[in-house]
């Protein structure tokens, strides 16, 4: 379903960006290294090997055991592997007493390597490709990954919620006692990267304190390249659902008013409320921002009345771009996959809808590769309890128990 044209209104305000300082970075000093090898496989194919080719990441479960029902509440051992045209890659041992998690959101593949954050008795225990890199003693939740410039960097914030540290290859390079990262791992509009942005420049990352806004004693903050910077949010908002900087220097906002209107969208100066742009007693469940054409615009799911189906609608600068059925928060372009309530409902992949054609699950958006033919993307069989790969219409069955947690083109 392409989107449908509709017009906006404008109004006019002001934001600004003014460096000033804050509470001082420290570095931490509560975490080990270690070369601890928990691998139980090993990478068969050099990275330079897998380049152009595809490569999926999955979570096994022993045989038999229904990972729908999770009888064992997580408590199983199994395995996460990475799988390329049918060979397996890497298998490593998972689960309880291993540091390893049988999650989706627990690994990433990033530069060819296998990524894994989890428990460990002394805290947090991250691993490359089976082998431990690093251990803090803090209870962390990884926000934010990616490499540049050959290095690794790494975002993680405190479990209780407050505090946060950056680290590049693994050694601490700014923490902070309070603040919250702004952006995860598992949110679409953040992609692979997770909190991380980056404009040509070294990443960047936002976080806020005391809620976020002015008015009630919050602030929120850019940090990139040791340089701390407060954004000023105006005081028109009431509540911020996502900030970025475009090419690093003019703040783009959108949330809502004080007076309960929006969406509303601050670019530099500029504050425009697209409210009147959808008709109804309508229930917002977020709004995110994304770069297309040149500019800022954003997306958000939202119902018309209590009891109408849930849409997404996109906005430019100019106003509403249209809007498509249920949650279609994963989309390139005019391509997006569309769920109703977490299960696939259809694909619109290069001027063709598919519809699914069972209870679909799609672990993680991660599990979706936007390719120049259309489409790969890696779900689950709810009925069936088997894997399977989405190819622009064509569905092959895995073999395995378990689910795909992700597909990627190596480069």
């Amino acid at each position: 379903m392409k989107r449908t044209s509709l017009s906006a209104c404008l109004l006019a305000a002001l934001i600004i960006c003014t460096a000033i300082s804050c509470e001082k970075f420290y570095i931490n000093g509560k975490s080990t290294r270690s070369q601890t090898s928990s691998r139980s496989g090993s990478l068969r194919d050099s990275i330079a090997a897998l380049k152009g080719k595809i490569v999926y990441s999955a979570v096994e479960f022993p045989e038999g055991y229904d990972w729908r029902r999770d009888t064992s509440y997580g408590a199983v051992n199994g395995k996460i592997k990475l799988l390329c045209s049918g060979k397996e890659l890497l298998s490593l041992d998972a689960g309880p007493g291993t540091g390893i998690v049988l999650s989706a959101d627990k690994h990433h593949v990033v530069g060819g390597h296998l990524y894994t954050e989890g428990p460990s008795e002394a805290g947090t225990v991250y691993k490359k490709d089976g082998i431990t890199e690093f251990v803090s003693t803090e209870r962390e939740l990884l926000k934010g990954i990616c490499l540049y410039e050959g290095a690794l960097y790494t975002l993680s914030q405190n479990a209780s919620g407050e505090g946060f540290v950056l680290r590049k290859d693994w050694e601490d390079v700014f923490s902070r006692k309070s603040g919250c990262v702004h952006g995860d791992l598992s949110d679409p509009a953040f992609g692979d990267t997770g909190a991380f942005m980056t404009d040509g420049s070294e990443p960047y990352f936002v976080f806020f304190t005391g809620g976020g806004l002015p008015h009630q004693g919050g602030a929120w903050y850019r940090l990139s390249a040791g340089s701390e910077i407060e954004i000023d949010i105006p005081n028109v908002l009431g509540t911020v659902y996502d900030v970025r900087l475009d090419d690093g220097s003019e703040t783009v906002v959108v949330g809502r008013s004080t007076a309960g209107r929006g969406p509303v969208l601050c670019t530099g100066d500029k504050v425009k409320d697209y409210n009147w742009t959808i008709v109804g007693a309508r229930k917002e469940q977020d709004y995110r921002l994304f770069f297309e054409d040149g500019q800022y615009k954003f997306y958000g799911t939202f119902r018309n009345f209590s009891d109408t189906p849930l849409n997404t609608a996109h906005w430019s600068q100019s106003g509403l771009e249209g809007y498509t059925p249920w949650d279609c928060s994963i989309f390139r372009g005019q391509d997006y996959v569309s769920r109703r309530d977490g299960l696939v409902e259809a694909v619109e992949c290069a001027g063709k809808s598919y519809g699914a054609r069972g209870r679909w699950f799609l672990p993680s958006h991660r599990c979706v590769l936007w390719t120049g033919k259309g489409a790969v993307i890696a779900m689950s069989d709810l009925d069936t309890g088997k894997p399977l790969i989405w190819d622009t219409g064509t569905v092959k069955t895995g073999s395995f128990n378990g689910f795909y947690s992700s597909v990627s083109m190596m480069k």
